[in-house]
Formats: C-alpha cells, structure tokens, sequence
C-alpha cells in the first residue's frame, strides 16, 4: 500500500537536511532562548522552479536516476515553501494548524472565516492551498504572525522594471494607503501601476494623488488623471519623475475619484540613470515589508503581536457566532480588546503594560507581566482542556478567548503566570494503571498461595 509513497523511492538526504534560504531566514529570526518564535503563513504554489535547479543537475545528476532527480527538485519545493510537514522539521511555528501551539481543531476552523470565504475553509485545518492574496493584518497579527511566504508567479517586469504584485491597494474615494517601510534608494522616478474599476469618470478627470516625501524635508505631489495615469479595466505602468536624483523617505497615494475603485497594484523606485529600482510594498490590509527576495519572497508584518500581551477592554459572550461576528466589525483591534466566552467584561485605560515569554516548552509555559492596570493577559495558543494556569503560584482561571486563544485574568502589578498541561486523562491513566498493578499483585499473591497450599495437601 506505500509502494507509491515518496519514502519508498530513494533520494539524496540533502533534499530533507539542506538547508534553504527561507528555512534558514525563519530559523535566524527567532526570539529568545527560551521565547516562542512568531509564526509564519506560507500562501505559496510549488508549481515554480528552484533558482538553483542548474546547480542540482550538476551535483546530482550523475548520482541519481531521472526519477529521484525529479524527486529532489520537489522536495527542495516543497522545503522552500516550507509545507506540511516541514515546520515541524525544522521547528519553526506555521499558521496552517500544524504545531507551533496551532492545532486545527473546531473551532479554529471556525476562525478560518476571517481568513477565507465559506466554501475555501478547508475542515483539515491548511490555509496555504486555500489563501490566494495575503488575509487582513489584523488576524495575522492576532496569530502572532510574523512573515509570510509567497511566491512570485503574479509578479511583472514592464518596461524592465520588476514590480511586486503580491499586495497592492483598493482605494475609494477618499481613502489612502502609504508605503510602511521605504529602502533607502536615490531614485529619479517612482514606477506606478494602476488600474480603475467600476467607474464611469471621463478620461482626463482627476482620480487621486501620490505624495513623495524626500529626504532634504521637500514634499512633490503628483495629480492622477483617468486614462493618462491608469488603465481601465487593466493594469497601466506609467512613471512620475521628479528634477534631479533624491532619495525618497515616504510614499503616499489617495484616491479622489466620485466612484468606483483606483486599485494600485504595484509600486518601484526607478532610477533612469543606470536602469536600477527598488521594489515597494503597498498594501491596504496591514504594514508589511520585503525582507527576503529569491525563489519564493518573505514579508514582515510590522504590526505583529507578541505570542503573549495584556488587553484591558474585554466583551463575554456566550454564542461562537457572535463572537465571531464582533470580530469581524472593522472596530475591533486585538491587539487592545478581546473576546471572551466567560468571565467578566472590562474597559479600563492603561498607559503601561508588558508581557514577556521567559520560558516556552510543550507543556509548560512561563510569563512575566506588569501593567498599572487590571486586565487579561491573552497566549493565542489553543485553548484545550488539560490546561491549568497559576498566577504568582495560586490557581487562576483560563477563558478561551476570541474563539480559540487563552486568556489569564491579573490585577494591576507585577506577576508571574505560569501555565501547565496537566489533562485529567493522565491523572485517570495513571489511577487505572495503579489499579491495575494492584489487581495484578493481588492476582500474583493469590496464585502463589494457592499453590503453596496445594502442594501441602499433595506432598
């Protein structure tokens, strides 16, 4: 029956062990010694190839047969994007409900719907198969996510210039979205793709405006008309210049048109002395930057909460679709309110707080908080039962929190919470097993004394 199975057909072991580059970004940005690292969101197809796929034909080519040569270049795929089960591997934590305090239970396929529309929620717990653009910051950033892995198949070069298309921005009238993060770069123009959508504005009408801001303090800003500055119904490259080399410090484009969508789709830094750029990142659901760019890209949610915070505004509730429903208002912010399913409902203001992981391990976990205020300190593990938590070594309560996540009750001051995975199943195990040693014993006893007795009566 595993005749078919990959395990059955041989390999070389570099195509498990090796290291990547996106492994190894993942492993070198970890927390502390004893801290959790933050997860990560792999959304990537394995349908590209590895940059390096000359370089594997030249060592292993001679070596393997055709088919473990094809079977290594998929796992160095399959290890780049790191899916299931590679995090596990490689110990480092994914979203997709495998390990990392993830587990693809109920109720967090439940919590899928803030990810993904009804009929992509996959019951196996996995998002990278399911999630084709980058989800809203606020549920990475609740998910203690970090980076996200992507590909590059949606990419373009125009007018040799590379653009990343991954994010982009959907601006209505009104609205705007800036550049989080710009790289240092001397650059004469800003490449700009853009399209309208849903709008029946005359061509030459004004639809927005990008802003530059430059390194001396000066600020040039560029009017946005139909037609001349973007495409209709289709993307359109076109390039602002500015006078004269000047290194560029932040970037922002606002959308004025009556009706309809100016969707932004992607942005680069060009300077047209050499033909050199720098791609930029902007996005309408969160603040995220490039931090690796090679076979597959890695961004950096800059937003991102700490496997372990203090809120001070909690709401009890006692219906998951309810909760579920409060969530998803635009209002709510999880990283300053909570959800609960018990306990009591809070809004008290505080100006310092801190929650810091001084020891992170399978079944215990210790944390050191402080705030000048009374609140809850939230871990977005799973809930599950077995679960118990102390707070400066006296038994305290833990809610299951924004449906999935687990939430300590502290009062304000310094203390140290401690919680231990000690499910009621073990404890019950080990009494059955005592009995049954017991029992065993006894059985033991009796057989011996009976045969004692027997070879008394018949010497």
């Amino acid at each position: 029956a595993t005749s078919t199975l990959p395990h059955s057909r041989a390999t070389a072991y570099q195509s498990f062990t090796g290291l990547c580059p996106a492994v190894a970004h993942m492993l070198a940005s970890g927390s502390g010694v004893d801290g959790p690292r933050s997860r990560f969101l792999s959304m990537s197809d394995i349908t590209f190839d590895p940059g390096d796929l000359g370089e594997i034909d030249v060592i292993y080519g001679p070596q393997l047969s055709e088919r473990a040569l094809y079977d290594y270049t998929i796992a160095a795929k399959h290890k780049e994007v790191l899916s299931p089960n590679m995090p596990l591997a490689f110990a480092v934590p994914a979203l997709d409900g495998y390990d990392g305090g993830v587990l693809p239970l109920a109720r967090y396929v439940t919590l899928q719907h803030l990810f993904l529309q009804e009929d992509e929620v996959s019951i196996d717990g996995r998002l990278r198969e399911n999630v084709t653009t980058v989800p809203d910051g606020r549920w990475l950033s609740l998910f203690n996510v970090r980076y996200v892995i992507t590909d590059k198949l949606h990419d373009a070069w125009l007018d040799d210039v590379f653009y990343d298309l991954q994010f982009g921005a959907h601006l209505s009238g009104g609205e705007m979205a800036s550049v989080a993060h710009v790289p240092r770069f001397e650059a004469t123009a800003l490449g700009f793709v853009s399209r309208l959508s849903d709008t029946d504005v005359p061509a030459g009408s004004p639809v927005g405006w990008v802003e530059v801001t430059f390194e001396d303090g000066t600020t040039q800003t560029f009017e946005l008309r139909s037609g001349e500055h973007t495409g209709e119904g289709s993307d359109a490259a076109i390039r602002l210049r500015w006078e004269g080399p000047a290194v560029p410090v932040s970037i922002s484009v606002q959308a004025t048109l009556p009706t309809g969508e100016l969707t932004v789709r992607g942005l680069s830094m060009v300077d047209e002395r050499t033909g050199s750029f720098q791609t930029l990142v902007l996005s309408d659901r969160g603040r995220f930057r490039l931090v690796h760019s090679g076979d597959v890209k890695i961004y950096e949610n800059l937003d991102v909460v700490p496997r372990a915070f203090l809120v001070h505004e909690a709401i009890v509730v006692t219906d998951d679709d309810e909760a579920l429903a409060l969530m998803r208002h635009d209002s709510f912010d999880p990283a300053t309110r909570v959800v609960l399913a018990e306990g009591r409902s809070m809004d008290v203001e505080s100006s310092v707080s801190s929650a810091r992981a001084t020891h992170y391990a399978q079944e215990r976990i210790e944390i050191e908080v402080d705030s000048d205020a009374p609140g809850y300190l939230i871990l977005t593990d799973a809930w599950y039962p077995g679960w118990e938590a102390t707070v400066d070594g006296q038994p305290a309560p833990i809610y299951r929190s924004d449906l999935y996540f687990r939430a300590v009750p502290v009062e304000a001051g310094p203390h140290r919470v401690v919680f231990a995975f000690r499910p009621a199943s073990v404890r019950a195990g080990m009494i059955v097993s005592l009995v049954g040693l017991l029992c065993l014993a006894l059985l033991a006893a009796g057989v011996a004394r009976l045969s004692r007795r027997r070879r008394s009566v018949h010497p």
